[in-house]
């Protein structure tokens, strides 16, 4: 079973359909992502150059870019870019120099500073708790909800005891700080919804102590666990490895533990052994939002 959140942070609060969407902009005048006119000028020229700076883990990058394109089917003047990268290095200060988009979407303000001026712009899983000056929005993924539907879900299958699994690998993407502080989150409202149930949570999160534990530390964690047990885990390549360790030390899944990811990354969730239940982001549905807004910030 998938239920898709996703959260878009502008200054104000929403509900669209099923996905809540949260609005927050620098500018204090701004309500509901209506920009003042003055702000820019209205574009003239019949191209558009959308600049995508994103490296951020798994299948969410490429779900976000074929929301974006899906929005840009409306606008036959779009051109888009995409770039593997978001941090503040050699390369991008060298894109930088070379491109010139009229609009940025990206996972880090690195990207907004390197051009060092107000070009509109959308970012998506920024860490920084401000936005970079300019007309910009930011999307995150409303990782409380996730902690909460885990919960309801793990409840309702008659599981009464919760573990949480945080970041067993280290992410490839080049930024680690967004999903400790993901991990940190999800954990939180998923033992609070626990609590609320009556039941007890035990945690095992690696990233707050900066390493990965190992496969005998975790195997000692899921032995030790109440059974039956429900389990969430930061990402579903931590519940495939949850699942794999259960298996090899004869751990009764779902009998005894019951496993939910996040992500929905299919190559996974289909071929583990039993099927992984998971929880999916609707990053598609925030890269079309993203381009809606910058069709709005273009639009002036």
């Amino acid at each position: 079973e998938i239920r898709k959140y996703f959260t878009l942070v502008l200054k104000s609060m929403f509900n669209l359909s099923e996905t809540k969407f949260i609005i927050q902009a620098n500018n204090k005048n701004i309500v509901y992502a209506i920009i003042p006119s003055v702000i820019m000028r209205r574009r003239t020229r019949n191209t558009i150059k959308i600049g995508v700076f994103l490296d951020i883990p798994g299948l969410a990058r490429s779900r976000a870019i074929s929301g974006l394109y899906r929005f840009a089917r409306q606008k036959p003047n779009w051109r888009i870019f995409q770039f593997p990268l978001q941090r503040n290095c050699p390369e991008l200060q060298g894109i930088a120099t070379m491109f010139k988009p009229d609009a940025i979407f990206s996972g880090h303000a690195d990207v907004v500073r390197a051009y060092g001026k107000r070009i509109p712009y959308v970012l998506l899983e920024n860490v920084e708790p401000t936005l970079p000056r300019g007309i910009g929005a930011m999307l995150n993924a409303d990782n409380v909800q996730l902690g909460f539907a885990a919960a309801e879900k793990l409840h309702s299958l008659g599981y009464r005891n919760f573990g949480y699994l945080g970041i067993v690998f280290n992410p490839s993407a080049s930024d680690k700080q967004m999903p400790a502080r993901y991990s940190h989150i999800r954990c939180a409202a998923f033992e609070r919804k626990a609590s609320e149930f009556g039941c007890t949570t035990s945690i095992l999160a690696p990233e707050r102590d900066n390493h990965s534990y190992d496969e005998a530390a975790i195997a000692a964690w899921l032995k030790s666990l109440k059974k039956p047990c429900g389990i969430l885990t930061f990402s579903d390549e931590d519940a495939q490895y949850a699942l794999s360790i259960c298996r090899e030390n004869r751990i009764s899944v779902p009998r005894q533990i019951g496993v939910i990811g996040i992500d929905n990354e299919a190559y996974i969730c289909d071929n583990v052994v039993p099927p992984l239940t998971s929880i999916e982001p609707n990053y598609e549905g925030a890269g079309f939002r993203a381009g809606e807004l910058l069709d709005e910030f273009l639009s002036g």
